[in-house]
This record gives C-alpha cells, sequence and structure tokens, in this order.
C-alpha cells in the first residue's frame, strides 16, 4: 500500500511539474501517455489524446495521475 501511494504521489508531482515547465515555455498542448497500452480503461481512452492545458481528457482529468498506481504522464505538443 505504501508504494502504492508513494508512486501515485510521484507521478502527481511529476506531471504537475511537467504542466508548470510547459506554461512556463509557451507551450499550449499536451498529449496524455501511457505506458504500455496502460491498464486502467480511462487510461486507455486517454491514450494519444492531444488537449489544450488545462482541458479535460475524456477520463474527466486535466493531467494524470488518473487514479492510484496511474504511471501516465503527458508530454508537450510543439505546432509548427
Amino acid at each position: 500500500r505504501t508504494e502504492r501511494i508513494a508512486r501515485t504521489e510521484v507521478s502527481a508531482s511529476l506531471n504537475e511539474g511537467s504542466i508548470q515547465a510547459y506554461k512556463q515555455a509557451g507551450i499550449e498542448e499536451v498529449e496524455w501517455v501511457t505506458v504500455n497500452g496502460g491498464e486502467a480503461q480511462e487510461c486507455q481512452d486517454n491514450d494519444g489524446q492531444v488537449r489544450e492545458l488545462g482541458k479535460e481528457f475524456p477520463s474527466g482529468e486535466t493531467q494524470p495521475p488518473n487514479h492510484p498506481n496511474c504511471k501516465c504522464s503527458v508530454v508537450a505538443v510543439f505546432k509548427d
């Protein structure tokens, strides 16, 4: 249980840090990325979806983690 909580909190911190860095860099959109297709259906539904920063993905979340022990992340989308 402790490992799951720690992993979830690290994911939340990592993704929030990424979002803040993207905002400072002027990035406007992010893509949801799962590890190995994701374990949860809501993660699979989000996988590969692109949204403006702060906008909800199909799961209703604006960024990972989507559930305890979630291994997803968001990556910056660069426009030409």
